[in-house]
């Protein structure tokens, strides 16, 4: 049992789910559905200063660490601890359709 409604997310699922995240923040992020290890996993495309690489093995849980992460680079950024993107810093849409 899994935190995906009470059963495990399939192979199948998973793979759709992936691709709904990515168009539901706007192809910024590339996710993929990990078969071996039964979660997700986020690349984010956008200009970022580093790179952001997060886990989850829900579409929610996904999302959650996406925003983290990106806000702790915004505020790093902000602190002086980074530099600055030449284009401005991401913002990833709003909205939950996947999952």
């Amino acid at each position: 049992m899994s935190a995906a409604g009470g059963m495990d997310i399939d192979d199948d699922t998973g793979e759709r789910m992936a691709a709904a995240l990515e168009r539901e923040y706007g192809y910024m992020a590339m996710v993929l559905w990990e078969v071996a290890g039964r979660h997700f996993t986020a690349f984010w495309r956008g200009h970022v200063p580093v790179g952001v690489y997060v886990k989850g093995r829900t579409p929610q849980e996904l999302r959650t660490a996406i925003a983290v992460r990106l806000s702790e680079v915004r505020l790093a950024v902000e602190a002086g601890h980074l530099p600055h993107a030449a284009s401005g810093f991401p913002t990833p849409p709003s909205g939950r359709r996947a999952g």
